[in-house]
Protein backbone atom coordinates (compact mmCIF):
# COMPACT_ATOMS: atom_id res chain seq x y z
CA UNK A 1 0.00 0.00 0.00
CA UNK A 2 1.87 2.88 -1.17
CA UNK A 3 -0.77 5.42 -0.71
CA UNK A 4 0.19 5.88 3.36
CA UNK A 5 -3.95 7.57 3.87
CA UNK A 6 -5.10 4.58 2.41
CA UNK A 7 -3.30 2.78 4.61
CA UNK A 8 -3.67 3.73 7.84
CA UNK A 9 -7.78 3.86 7.13
CA UNK A 10 -6.96 0.39 7.01
CA UNK A 11 -5.43 -0.32 10.07
CA UNK A 12 -8.03 1.68 11.77
CA UNK A 13 -10.39 -0.53 10.56
CA UNK A 14 -9.34 -3.93 11.36
CA UNK A 15 -8.47 -2.49 14.71
CA UNK A 16 -12.08 -1.57 15.30
CA UNK A 17 -13.05 -4.91 13.63
CA UNK A 18 -10.74 -6.70 15.91
CA UNK A 19 -11.81 -5.12 19.31
CA UNK A 20 -15.56 -5.96 18.66
CA UNK A 21 -14.54 -9.14 17.88
CA UNK A 22 -12.47 -9.78 20.88
CA UNK A 23 -15.68 -7.91 23.09
CA UNK A 24 -17.54 -10.33 21.92
CA UNK A 25 -15.73 -13.16 22.84
CA UNK A 26 -14.90 -11.92 26.23
CA UNK A 27 -18.77 -12.07 26.61
CA UNK A 28 -19.74 -15.06 25.40
CA UNK A 29 -16.84 -18.07 25.20
CA UNK A 30 -15.67 -18.91 28.54
CA UNK A 31 -12.09 -19.71 26.97
CA UNK A 32 -11.45 -16.42 26.81
CA UNK A 33 -12.35 -15.07 30.28
CA UNK A 34 -8.89 -14.74 31.17
CA UNK A 35 -7.05 -13.36 27.52
CA UNK A 36 -5.55 -10.88 26.84
CA UNK A 37 -5.67 -8.62 23.87
CA UNK A 38 -3.16 -5.54 23.23
CA UNK A 39 -3.45 -3.59 20.61
CA UNK A 40 -0.02 -1.89 19.46
CA UNK A 41 -0.27 0.71 16.87
CA UNK A 42 0.68 4.14 17.87
CA UNK A 43 1.04 5.83 21.30
CA UNK A 44 0.00 4.04 24.80
CA UNK A 45 -0.85 0.00 23.60
CA UNK A 46 -4.20 -0.48 24.23
CA UNK A 47 -5.19 -4.02 26.22
CA UNK A 48 -8.81 -5.43 26.09
CA UNK A 49 -9.47 -7.97 28.90
CA UNK A 50 -11.92 -9.01 31.11
CA UNK A 51 -12.31 -6.70 34.28
CA UNK A 52 -14.33 -8.10 36.94
CA UNK A 53 -13.75 -7.68 41.06
CA UNK A 54 -12.14 -10.49 41.54
CA UNK A 55 -9.81 -10.11 38.62
CA UNK A 56 -6.18 -10.66 39.75
CA UNK A 57 -3.09 -8.52 39.28
CA UNK A 58 -1.98 -8.42 35.53
CA UNK A 59 1.44 -8.84 34.28
CA UNK A 60 0.25 -7.23 30.78
CA UNK A 61 -1.32 -4.38 32.45
CA UNK A 62 1.06 -3.75 34.95
CA UNK A 63 3.81 -3.64 31.88
CA UNK A 64 1.66 -0.88 29.87
CA UNK A 65 0.90 1.47 32.87
CA UNK A 66 4.89 1.42 33.72
CA UNK A 67 6.26 1.28 30.42
CA UNK A 68 7.26 5.21 29.27
CA UNK A 69 5.77 4.87 25.71
CA UNK A 70 6.46 8.28 25.01
CA UNK A 71 8.52 8.98 22.28
CA UNK A 72 12.05 9.65 22.21
CA UNK A 73 13.35 13.06 20.10
CA UNK A 74 17.03 11.36 19.73
CA UNK A 75 15.80 7.66 18.20
CA UNK A 76 14.03 6.47 15.38
CA UNK A 77 10.43 5.61 16.87
CA UNK A 78 9.18 1.82 17.53
CA UNK A 79 7.75 1.63 13.72
CA UNK A 80 4.63 0.14 12.65
CA UNK A 81 5.57 -3.59 13.11
CA UNK A 82 9.18 -5.23 12.88
CA UNK A 83 11.05 -3.45 16.01
CA UNK A 84 8.17 -3.48 17.67
CA UNK A 85 6.92 -7.00 18.78
CA UNK A 86 10.07 -7.37 21.01
CA UNK A 87 9.25 -4.73 23.71
CA UNK A 88 6.76 -7.83 24.79
CA UNK A 89 9.66 -10.33 25.11
CA UNK A 90 9.33 -8.86 28.72
CA UNK A 91 5.94 -9.81 29.68
CA UNK A 92 6.55 -13.19 27.77
CA UNK A 93 7.28 -16.73 28.26
CA UNK A 94 7.09 -17.08 24.38
CA UNK A 95 6.83 -14.83 21.41
CA UNK A 96 5.03 -16.17 18.75
CA UNK A 97 5.71 -13.90 15.86
CA UNK A 98 3.82 -14.13 12.49
CA UNK A 99 5.52 -13.06 9.51
CA UNK A 100 6.91 -13.38 6.22
CA UNK A 101 9.79 -10.35 6.66
CA UNK A 102 13.15 -12.23 6.49
CA UNK A 103 14.70 -9.29 8.80
CA UNK A 104 12.81 -10.97 11.35
CA UNK A 105 15.56 -13.95 11.68
CA UNK A 106 18.53 -11.48 12.68
CA UNK A 107 16.21 -10.06 14.57
CA UNK A 108 15.15 -12.75 16.84
CA UNK A 109 18.46 -14.35 17.09
CA UNK A 110 20.02 -10.38 18.74
CA UNK A 111 17.20 -10.03 20.82
CA UNK A 112 17.01 -13.33 22.55
CA UNK A 113 20.99 -12.96 23.33
CA UNK A 114 20.62 -13.04 27.41
CA UNK A 115 16.83 -13.48 27.50
CA UNK A 116 14.96 -15.88 28.49
CA UNK A 117 11.56 -15.22 26.54
CA UNK A 118 11.80 -17.36 23.47
CA UNK A 119 10.98 -16.39 20.37
CA UNK A 120 9.17 -18.40 17.29
CA UNK A 121 8.40 -17.23 13.57
CA UNK A 122 5.44 -18.57 12.10
CA UNK A 123 6.03 -18.59 8.50
CA UNK A 124 5.62 -19.93 4.95
CA UNK A 125 7.70 -23.17 4.99
CA UNK A 126 11.52 -22.30 3.98
CA UNK A 127 12.53 -24.27 0.80
CA UNK A 128 15.72 -25.86 1.35
CA UNK A 129 17.17 -28.41 -0.91
CA UNK A 130 14.27 -28.56 -3.02
CA UNK A 131 13.34 -28.47 -6.66
CA UNK A 132 11.68 -25.95 -8.11
CA UNK A 133 8.34 -27.07 -9.29
CA UNK A 134 7.36 -26.56 -13.24
CA UNK A 135 6.23 -23.16 -14.21
CA UNK A 136 3.36 -24.27 -16.09
CA UNK A 137 1.15 -27.24 -14.69
CA UNK A 138 -0.21 -30.15 -16.78
CA UNK A 139 -3.86 -30.79 -16.92
CA UNK A 140 -4.43 -33.76 -14.49
CA UNK A 141 -0.97 -33.44 -12.94
CA UNK A 142 -0.66 -33.82 -8.94
CA UNK A 143 0.47 -30.23 -6.92
CA UNK A 144 4.02 -30.10 -6.71
CA UNK A 145 5.79 -29.86 -3.11
CA UNK A 146 9.35 -29.04 -3.01
CA UNK A 147 9.72 -29.16 0.67
CA UNK A 148 11.47 -31.40 1.55
CA UNK A 149 10.46 -33.83 5.38
CA UNK A 150 14.10 -33.00 6.63
CA UNK A 151 14.80 -29.44 6.02
CA UNK A 152 12.55 -28.07 8.69
CA UNK A 153 14.01 -30.21 11.18
CA UNK A 154 17.46 -29.44 10.33
CA UNK A 155 16.35 -25.64 10.90
CA UNK A 156 15.07 -26.11 14.06
CA UNK A 157 11.33 -25.36 12.99
CA UNK A 158 8.32 -27.90 13.57
CA UNK A 159 5.40 -28.12 10.67
CA UNK A 160 1.98 -26.88 10.94
CA UNK A 161 -0.21 -28.46 8.47
CA UNK A 162 -2.20 -25.59 5.84
CA UNK A 163 -5.34 -26.04 4.64
CA UNK A 164 -4.03 -23.78 1.68
CA UNK A 165 -2.80 -26.65 -1.66
CA UNK A 166 0.07 -24.89 -2.11
CA UNK A 167 1.47 -23.55 0.62
CA UNK A 168 2.92 -25.21 3.72
CA UNK A 169 3.79 -23.07 7.11
CA UNK A 170 6.42 -23.81 9.54
CA UNK A 171 7.22 -22.67 13.34
CA UNK A 172 10.89 -21.58 13.34
CA UNK A 173 12.19 -22.02 16.59
CA UNK A 174 14.96 -19.50 17.07
CA UNK A 175 17.47 -20.65 20.36
CA UNK A 176 18.51 -24.18 17.99
CA UNK A 177 19.52 -22.20 15.16
CA UNK A 178 21.30 -19.89 17.28
CA UNK A 179 23.14 -22.87 18.57
CA UNK A 180 23.45 -24.40 15.03
CA UNK A 181 25.11 -21.28 14.08
CA UNK A 182 27.51 -21.45 16.79
CA UNK A 183 28.75 -25.06 15.67
CA UNK A 184 29.40 -24.32 11.75
CA UNK A 185 30.04 -20.59 11.77
CA UNK A 186 33.86 -20.30 13.03
CA UNK A 187 33.84 -16.88 13.87
CA UNK A 188 37.30 -16.02 15.34
CA UNK A 189 36.32 -12.16 15.94
CA UNK A 190 33.45 -11.88 17.36
CA UNK A 191 30.45 -14.07 18.79
CA UNK A 192 29.19 -16.00 15.73
CA UNK A 193 25.84 -15.31 16.45
CA UNK A 194 25.87 -11.12 15.45
CA UNK A 195 28.66 -12.41 12.52
CA UNK A 196 26.07 -14.14 11.02
CA UNK A 197 23.53 -11.48 11.38
CA UNK A 198 26.22 -8.85 10.00
CA UNK A 199 26.21 -11.04 7.29
CA UNK A 200 22.95 -10.72 6.56
CA UNK A 201 22.55 -6.95 6.99
CA UNK A 202 25.73 -7.18 4.21
CA UNK A 203 24.09 -8.89 2.00
CA UNK A 204 20.86 -6.90 1.83
CA UNK A 205 18.58 -6.26 3.57
CA UNK A 206 15.39 -3.27 4.09
CA UNK A 207 18.41 -0.77 4.95
CA UNK A 208 21.31 -1.86 2.87
CA UNK A 209 21.88 -3.06 -0.64
CA UNK A 210 22.10 -6.21 -2.63
CA UNK A 211 25.87 -7.21 -3.11
CA UNK A 212 26.91 -7.37 -6.68
CA UNK A 213 27.35 -10.82 -8.00
CA UNK A 214 27.69 -12.04 -3.92
CA UNK A 215 24.58 -13.48 -3.09
CA UNK A 216 24.44 -14.96 0.50
CA UNK A 217 24.70 -18.21 -0.26
CA UNK A 218 28.04 -17.79 -2.03
CA UNK A 219 28.90 -15.44 0.71
CA UNK A 220 27.84 -18.45 3.86
CA UNK A 221 30.38 -20.89 1.20
CA UNK A 222 33.27 -18.54 2.07
CA UNK A 223 32.31 -18.24 5.60
CA UNK A 224 35.46 -19.83 6.98
CA UNK A 225 37.17 -17.64 4.98
CA UNK A 226 36.19 -14.40 6.22
CA UNK A 227 36.67 -15.65 9.76
CA UNK A 228 38.97 -13.64 11.16
CA UNK A 229 37.05 -10.69 10.37
CA UNK A 230 34.85 -8.28 12.73
CA UNK A 231 31.80 -7.44 10.35
CA UNK A 232 30.76 -5.25 12.54
CA UNK A 233 33.62 -2.82 11.66
CA UNK A 234 33.30 -0.69 8.38
CA UNK A 235 37.03 -1.60 7.47
CA UNK A 236 37.17 -4.99 8.38
CA UNK A 237 33.86 -5.10 6.09
CA UNK A 238 35.40 -3.73 3.12
CA UNK A 239 38.58 -6.40 3.61
CA UNK A 240 35.96 -9.48 3.88
CA UNK A 241 34.59 -8.06 1.14
CA UNK A 242 38.06 -7.56 -0.99
CA UNK A 243 38.54 -11.54 0.05
CA UNK A 244 35.33 -12.59 -1.67
CA UNK A 245 35.46 -10.81 -4.69
CA UNK A 246 38.91 -11.96 -5.22
CA UNK A 247 38.10 -15.30 -4.82
CA UNK A 248 35.03 -15.28 -7.15
CA UNK A 249 36.94 -12.95 -9.77
CA UNK A 250 40.79 -13.11 -9.70
CA UNK A 251 42.17 -15.97 -7.94
CA UNK A 252 40.87 -19.38 -6.09
CA UNK A 253 42.13 -19.87 -2.62
CA UNK A 254 44.30 -16.50 -3.05
CA UNK A 255 44.48 -13.40 -0.69
CA UNK A 256 44.35 -9.84 -2.37
CA UNK A 257 48.04 -8.13 -2.42
CA UNK A 258 48.77 -6.39 1.00
CA UNK A 259 46.48 -8.47 2.67
CA UNK A 260 47.08 -11.45 5.39
CA UNK A 261 44.15 -12.98 6.52
CA UNK A 262 44.41 -13.08 10.30
CA UNK A 263 42.73 -11.48 13.10
CA UNK A 264 45.82 -9.01 13.98
CA UNK A 265 45.66 -7.96 10.36
CA UNK A 266 42.37 -6.98 10.21
CA UNK A 267 42.45 -5.19 14.01
CA UNK A 268 45.63 -3.09 13.01
CA UNK A 269 44.97 -2.19 9.51
CA UNK A 270 43.74 0.89 8.94
CA UNK A 271 40.49 2.11 6.16
CA UNK A 272 43.16 3.71 4.12
CA UNK A 273 44.87 0.58 3.85
CA UNK A 274 41.67 -1.45 3.10
CA UNK A 275 40.65 0.99 0.46
CA UNK A 276 43.53 1.04 -1.46
CA UNK A 277 43.66 -3.30 -0.98
CA UNK A 278 39.58 -3.01 -2.58
CA UNK A 279 41.02 -0.80 -5.48
CA UNK A 280 43.28 -3.37 -6.31
CA UNK A 281 41.01 -6.17 -6.55
CA UNK A 282 38.69 -4.01 -8.27
CA UNK A 283 41.02 -2.87 -11.17
CA UNK A 284 42.30 -6.41 -11.39
CA UNK A 285 39.12 -7.68 -12.15
CA UNK A 286 38.60 -4.66 -14.78
CA UNK A 287 41.82 -6.11 -16.25
CA UNK A 288 40.85 -9.73 -16.43
CA UNK A 289 39.83 -10.73 -19.72
CA UNK A 290 37.88 -13.41 -18.30
CA UNK A 291 35.11 -11.32 -16.67
CA UNK A 292 32.67 -9.95 -19.00
CA UNK A 293 32.18 -6.49 -19.52
CA UNK A 294 28.47 -6.27 -17.82
CA UNK A 295 29.72 -7.71 -14.73
CA UNK A 296 32.44 -5.51 -14.63
CA UNK A 297 29.62 -2.92 -14.83
CA UNK A 298 27.97 -4.07 -12.17
CA UNK A 299 30.74 -4.37 -9.17
CA UNK A 300 30.85 -1.46 -7.05
CA UNK A 301 33.94 1.31 -6.81
CA UNK A 302 35.64 1.62 -3.32
CA UNK A 303 32.85 4.40 -2.22
CA UNK A 304 30.26 2.51 -2.94
CA UNK A 305 31.15 -0.75 -0.62
CA UNK A 306 32.46 1.48 1.98
CA UNK A 307 28.81 3.50 2.30
CA UNK A 308 27.19 -0.27 1.71
CA UNK A 309 29.34 -1.36 4.72
CA UNK A 310 28.37 1.46 7.07
CA UNK A 311 24.28 0.59 5.64
CA UNK A 312 24.95 -2.72 6.91
CA UNK A 313 27.03 -1.23 10.76
CA UNK A 314 23.46 0.92 11.12
CA UNK A 315 21.02 -1.94 10.67
CA UNK A 316 23.33 -3.78 13.51
CA UNK A 317 22.48 -0.81 15.19
CA UNK A 318 18.88 -1.28 14.57
CA UNK A 319 18.41 -4.72 15.06
CA UNK A 320 20.55 -4.77 18.22
CA UNK A 321 18.73 -1.53 19.88
CA UNK A 322 15.72 -1.30 18.02
CA UNK A 323 13.85 2.14 18.80
CA UNK A 324 16.78 3.55 20.80
CA UNK A 325 19.55 2.76 17.58
CA UNK A 326 21.51 5.91 16.56
CA UNK A 327 19.59 7.82 13.84
CA UNK A 328 21.32 7.19 10.66
CA UNK A 329 21.68 10.46 9.90
CA UNK A 330 23.98 11.67 13.22
CA UNK A 331 26.77 10.24 11.80
CA UNK A 332 28.08 8.84 8.74
CA UNK A 333 26.23 5.36 8.34
CA UNK A 334 26.19 5.80 4.44
CA UNK A 335 23.25 7.75 3.73
CA UNK A 336 22.56 11.21 2.21
CA UNK A 337 19.35 13.55 2.29
CA UNK A 338 18.65 15.14 -0.81
CA UNK A 339 16.98 18.55 -1.18
CA UNK A 340 13.82 17.48 -0.23
CA UNK A 341 14.64 15.65 2.82
CA UNK A 342 14.53 12.24 1.30
CA UNK A 343 17.00 9.70 2.13
CA UNK A 344 19.26 7.86 -0.20
CA UNK A 345 21.90 5.35 -0.14
CA UNK A 346 25.28 7.82 -0.03
CA UNK A 347 27.39 6.60 -3.42
CA UNK A 348 24.44 4.79 -4.74
CA UNK A 349 25.98 5.80 -8.42
CA UNK A 350 29.15 5.51 -7.91
CA UNK A 351 30.75 4.48 -11.15
CA UNK A 352 32.68 0.50 -11.01
CA UNK A 353 35.92 1.99 -11.68
CA UNK A 354 38.64 2.62 -8.42
CA UNK A 355 38.55 6.20 -7.22
CA UNK A 356 41.51 8.08 -6.92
Amino acid sequence: MANRSFKIKVICKVLEATKVWFNKKLQLDVAYKDRNLVLDYAGVPLLLRLETKDSAPNSVAYFITEHDWTPKPDTVGRGECDIKAFVWMNVSSCLCIVSTDGDYLPLSLLQMCGKECEVVLFRMTTQINCVAPAKRKLAGSQEHSCITAEAPQAAGSVMHKSTHRRRKYEYVRIAPIAAWIKTVLQSKAIDPVRQFCAMVALCGCDFARNLPRLGPRTLWKMRNRIQHSDLLQVHQAVGALSIAYTELFVTKNGMPDGMSNSMLWFQSTSEEQVRAIYNDVSTRIQRNDKVSPRIKLQLWGVDSAMAHARNAVWTMHYWSFLEHCPDPHAADFGYVRDAKGRTHFAAACSSNLPAD
